[in-house]
């Protein structure tokens, strides 16, 4: 269409003229709903917590009987290992789902999600492997620090380790892991990766969960995160003091 046929849109319109017609009304969008929000009861997010949150404190507890005894707390034989591993398990699935069933909690506040997809696994082996690098850095670079002051000997530093190092003993049979293969490898491969690595990692991901759902404004930021992981370092840290 040219646009000399087209009317002049200021020019004044005639009485009598006859009306020109309407442009079509633009068809209605549809609003965008927003995705179900999930109405959970703060009381229920205090139950999460509280259940799972003591639970590191409740096996501390549990461990200061547990040391009195005679042998380790995973027994002397691979049977007894696996028994003692599946009760281990059986007692913090009750308690996780205990506090999963008073709030509810989805895989994504879980942290459940796994993000970048199958590389969580190999980055997983190199954050673990690079921690446990740092660490030893750290705790050298502290000692040699106070060397360096002349107030303290190497000798005091290395009976000060062997008098607050874990006590390996009173968990596994450290004999036993030397006699028999399958004790050896039901110990670094159930122990350390189910019932230790997994275990701590899903109590986390359920603390966490709580403290961002009671308190967004503190925890929900990056930097409260960090902080949210250090109470929970605290906490899991006292019920491994026994240990």
């Amino acid at each position: 269409m040219n646009g000399e046929n087209l009317p002049n849109a200021g020019a004044p319109v005639e009485a009598g003229a006859p009306a020109l017609p309407l442009a079509e009304p633009p068809l209605p969008v549809p609003p965008i709903l927003p995705e179900k929000i999930r109405s959970i009861g703060r009381w229920r997010w205090w139950i999460h917590l509280l259940v799972i949150g003591s639970y590191p404190l409740l096996l501390s507890l549990a461990s200061v009987g547990a040391i009195e005894r005679d042998g380790p707390a995973l027994s002397g034989s691979a049977k007894g290992l696996l028994f003692v591993c599946g009760a281990e398990l059986l007692i913090f699935g009750v308690i996780f789902a205990l506090g999963w069933l008073a709030s509810r909690a989805s895989r994504d506040e879980l942290l459940l999600r796994w993000r970048p997809g199958f590389w969580v696994v190999p980055l997983g082996v190199g954050y673990s492997i690079a921690i446990r690098l740092a660490a030893g850095v750290v705790a050298v670079a502290v000692m040699l620090v106070v060397m360096a002051t002349g107030k303290v000997s190497s000798d005091s530093i290395e009976q000060f380790t062997l008098d607050n190092r874990p006590q390996v003993e009173t968990i596994v049979d450290v004999p036993a892991m030397k006699s028999s293969p399958a004790y050896f490898w039901l110990t670094i491969t159930l122990v350390s990766f189910v019932v230790a690595g997994l275990r701590e990692e899903l109590w986390r991901s359920g603390f966490l969960a709580g403290m961002r759902a009671l308190w967004p404004r503190a925890f929900g930021s990056r930097f409260g995160q960090i902080g949210a992981v250090a109470i929970g370092a605290v906490i899991f840290g006292l019920g491994h003091l026994p240990m």
